[in-house]
């Protein structure tokens, strides 16, 4: 079977080395297995400058395209804030990269693919069933775009997708709350672990070391994360918070655009200020000068040492994770994890067992739960090792993809007709 995937954010190096959205890792990852398992794949994504048109990296074919037109016209995404229909932002109209959709969509048709992965961006399926009219179409969806935005034109595009998948359970249940029709064709699809994370050798035991690593965002809980680690710093002195990551603070267009969640509201005043945000971070990290560290942006293959190093990762998302990679990353590096009962973070987190989950918006049981794994060694050991196993047993990325093939083989007619090829049946 021939596979497109599809996203416009994603950035891939020639060593396969996402760059900036962190979807490119699940890309490349669900990229390399599906290859593994004999089909053809092929990613469509952004081209940077100076990067070549195309590439192959262990077999994926990579197709950067370049986006110049469509930057242009996204520039009209000042208009949100003016419109009467806050319901219906660019991101969800077909002005939202309508050039790289349509050029996608034509090589897709003309390069004979079985079935396009899209990952996010439902406005992509009308062209893709027009230009590419051969083509099973799959959704993927890692946001709660489908469930804030649109939805009769939502519910129209997504009656051109054979298969809708979402990260998580959580946004799953949103989806089909939503879209109740499409209970029948809508499924889950964790994201996975690298195998690099399995590797690393850490002892949190040994280390004092708090961690967070994602964008340093108000919606994430950073500023909360700090002021919890205020109130514990004099009991544990030689206890230090390493943050790694932009400084990089979300719109409200993305964490809550129609202000329903009240425990947003004490962060509203921060979201799309990054300067506010910014010299909000560093007048609360002054409480502690020398044992606030602020790591600054990291690749992808630069984590693994910094988890080796600490004791404990922390994740208290103050809005609903759809899914949030960090946290899986931590666990199968080997680290207990304290976050919060958030989105989808109460299915990646085994409370008591591979972590510790509090309440979100709050620093009182956030900082009651860094206290008591700081006070306990073995604690952190033992939800370490539970917490790889985990991972190990659930998460891993060949555990995704022997869930997707299947998938692909119920819904997609050409996926099915594919797999009765390759696999005769019996007699």
């Amino acid at each position: 079977m021939r596979i497109a995937m599809v996203y416009p954010h994603a950035a891939i190096g020639p060593s396969g080395e996402g760059v900036g959205d962190a979807l490119a890792v699940v890309l490349v990852e669900l990229g390399r297995r599906l290859l593994a398992r004999g089909h053809q794949v092929a990613l469509f994504i952004r081209r940077l400058p100076g990067e070549p048109a195309r590439s192959v990296f262990e077999g994926l074919a990579i197709r950067r395209v370049d986006q110049l037109l469509d930057l242009a016209l996204f520039r009209l995404r000042v208009l949100d804030r003016l419109r009467s229909a806050p319901e219906h932002p660019l991101r969800v109209t077909a002005l939202y990269y309508p050039f790289f959709a349509r050029q996608v969509a034509q090589e897709v048709a003309e390069g004979g693919f079985d079935l396009v992965h899209l990952h996010n961006n439902a406005c992509f399926l009308p062209v893709f069933r027009r230009l590419a009219a051969a083509a099973d179409l799959v959704l993927h969806q890692h946001d709660h775009a489908l469930a804030d935005y649109a939805p009769e034109t939502t519910r129209r595009r997504l009656a051109l997708a054979r298969l809708v998948l979402a990260c998580s359970d959580h946004l799953r249940a949103e989806i089909e709350t939503r879209f109740p029709e499409l209970a029948g064709r809508c499924a889950t699809l964790y994201n996975g672990v690298d195998d690099r994370f399995f590797a690393v050798e850490s002892d949190p035991g040994a280390s004092r070391t708090i961690l967070f690593v994602g964008r340093l965002a108000p919606e994430k809980g950073v500023d909360l994360l700090i002021a919890a680690f205020d109130r514990i710093a004099d009991r544990h002195p030689d206890a230090e918070l390493v943050l790694a990551g932009p400084v990089e603070p979300g719109s409200a267009q993305f964490v809550d655009p129609f202000a329903r969640d009240p425990e947003i509201a004490p962060i509203r005043p921060f979201l799309d200020r990054p300067r506010a945000w910014r010299e909000h971070l560093s007048r609360l990290a002054a409480r502690r000068p020398g044992r606030i560290r602020f790591a600054g942006p990291k690749l992808h293959r630069e984590l693994p040492p910094l988890l080796a190093r600490a004791g404990i990762f922390a994740f208290p998302a103050v809005w609903h994770e759809p899914f949030g990679m960090p946290p899986i990353e931590a666990m199968a590096a080997g680290l207990p994890v304290v976050a919060t009962r958030a989105g989808a973070l109460v299915e990646t987190v085994e409370d008591g067992r591979t972590g510790l989950l509090v309440e979100r918006g709050r620093v009182e049981p956030l900082a009651e739960a860094l206290d008591r794994l700081l006070a306990r060694p073995e604690l952190r050991r033992a939800m370490g090792a539970a917490g790889r196993q985990r991972m190990f047993e659930r998460f891993r990325w060949e555990k995704v993809a022997d869930r997707l093939v299947p998938l692909y083989e119920r819904f997609c007619p050409r996926a099915a007709r594919g797999a009765a090829l390759a696999f005769p049946a019996a007699g």
